[in-house]
């Protein structure tokens, strides 16, 4: 359960360094929308959303954040 919460504060420490909380929700959206349009796998898809969960963004990841890619 700690690793949970340490988890969840590395999520919301991701969220508040780019003060757009609704840009995580569109990032994920993005991948479930690529798997939809087959551009991944579900297995792709659904490991790359458990990575944004646990806040382990790629640069791509980073650079959507900072609304820098669209």
């Amino acid at each position: 359960m700690n690793n949970e919460f340490t988890r969840m504060q590395k999520l919301a420490g991701t969220l508040n360094e780019d003060n757009n909380p609704n840009r995580m929700l569109e990032l994920i959206e993005m991948y479930v929308d690529n798997y939809h349009d087959e551009g991944m796998s579900a297995e792709a898809a659904l490991k790359k959303i458990d990575e944004l969960l646990q806040g382990k963004l790629d640069g791509y990841d980073k650079a959507f954040m900072a609304g820098e890619e669209d």
